[in-house]
Parts: structure tokens; sequence; C-alpha cells
């Protein structure tokens, strides 16, 4: 049996976790994020499969097993840990089978966003993460001069309160950059040390993005100036783009990046 075949075998056995992230993501109304995780998830699956197999000869019991216990734990246990199950079992046996990994992380990141996991991380993530964003908001503009104080998640200045609303939380920013600092090293082939790294990067560059975020909104909201409706739209896009750019900059190898190795010359 061929790899390819194997790993078609394991998404069918796997049919009834990936029906309930489609339908629940469509109930939430992330498709369009959830898909696009998906569709990378299986282009680079599909990329790995068609590099040339490695001459030794691929000892399929183990994937075999693991497709056998993953399908029957996830029929079992359904909904999200059935999805969890899926995920990893796929991502364990196409590293197995299609790379030199024991485990991809790339492709189990990726295959963890596609889950329709975002309203989860809404609901328990958002709130302790809006309370950072004010508090840094809050320093950046104290430093810029503005008299403000941040009260959990409200900005306190002389002229009233702004508050920090569940979509300033900075999920949806965190979702992002997750997915392209795992896709831009899943294709250029990082390590999983790499990968992990640029996860964490790009974690602590979202928290420091949103601080700038909501400062800059801030800035917007209490201005006397008249300003047009989309620039509050805009700016965040603006931010965003750069916490991405840095997430991909600094994440990338050294290599990568066009810096010259330190040599050391000995002079005479």
């Amino acid at each position: 049996m061929s790899r390819t075949a194997v790993v078609l075998l394991a998404v069918v056995a796997h049919w009834p976790a990936w029906w309930w992230a489609g339908r629940t993501a469509e109930h939430t109304g992330d498709l369009g994020l959830h898909g696009l995780a998906a569709a990378t998830f299986a282009a680079l699956v599909f990329r790995a499969l068609r590099r040339p197999a490695s001459g030794a000869a691929v000892d399929l019991r183990a994937p075999a097993v693991g497709l056998a216990l993953s399908s029957v734990l996830g029929l079992a246990i359904g909904g999200l840990a059935g999805a969890l199950s899926a995920v990893a079992a796929t991502v364990w046996i196409v590293s197995r089978l299609a790379t030199e990994r024991r485990f991809h992380l790339g492709l189990f990141g990726l295959g963890l966003l596609a889950l329709p996991l975002l309203p989860i991380f809404e609901l328990q993530l958002g709130p302790a993460l809006r309370l950072p964003a004010a508090q840094g908001a809050a320093t950046l503009l104290r430093t810029a001069g503005f008299h403000v104080e941040a009260m959990g998640t409200v900005l306190s200045h002389p002229g009233g309160e702004v508050w920090v609303d569940p979509p300033c939380a900075g999920i949806a920013m965190l979702w992002t950059a997750l997915f392209v600092g795992l896709a831009a090293g899943t294709i250029r082939g990082w390590s999983n040390a790499r990968l992990a790294f640029t996860a964490g990067l790009a974690t602590a560059a979202v928290l420091l993005g949103n601080a700038w975020r909501v400062a800059a909104l801030f800035v917007l909201e209490t201005s006397p100036w008249p300003r047009p409706a989309w620039l509050h739209g805009a700016t965040g896009l603006a931010i965003e783009a750069l916490v991405l750019a840095a997430v991909l900059l600094l994440g990338a190898p050294r290599r990568e990046r066009g810096g010259a190795p330190c040599v050391v010359v000995a002079h005479s």
C-alpha cells in the first residue's frame, strides 16, 4: 500500500471528526478561517507525500495500530476531544510516512488551527488577554504624556473612560500570527525547535502588538478632531501587519534572514 493511500485511509477513518469540525465552524461563523487552515494543512501533507520516499522500507504496523485506535477513540468520545485525537493521529501517521520526524509540530499546529477553537479561546482566554492589553496600552500612553490609568479592562482618563471590548482581546490576531508563522515554517522546512520558538514568538508579538493597537485606538477615540470611519479598522490592520512581519522576520533562522555568520580571524 502506498503512503498516499495510507494517509487517505486515515482521513476517511476519521470522517466523523472532520464532519463535526466543519459543522461546528459553520455554526460559529468562523468557517472561512478554519477552512483556510484545513486547506493549508491538506496541501502541505500532500506536498510532503509527493517527495520521493527514502530507500529504507517504512514499517506500517505502528501507523496501522495508531489509525485503528484513534478512529475508535474518535467515535467513542466524539466532539472536540475526538477531533483533537484525529488531528494528532493523522499528523503522527504523516510524520512517520512522509517526513524525517517522529512528529511534525508545524503540521500539528496547523491541524489544531483548522479546528473550531476560536469560540473556546474567546470565552476562556479573551478576558485574560484584555487585561495585559489594557495595562500595556496605559503604560504606553503615560509614556507619551497622556493621563491614563488602567482599571481592569477600562482605560480611565480625565475626559471619561474607554473600554477594551472583547474584539480587542487579540484572539483573531493570535490565530493569524500562529497560522502565518507555522505555515511559513512548515513550507520552509524549519525544525520542530524553530517552529516551537516561532509559536512562542507569535504569542509574545501579539501581546505587545495588541497593547500598541489598543493605545493607538484610544488616541483615535478620544481625539477631538474629525476622522474617517475607516481609520479605526485601518489602524488595527496596520499594526497586525507589523506583528506578522515581525513573526516572519524574527522567527526565520539566521541563514534565511541574510545575516552574515560571525567569523573570528586571527591576525599575525
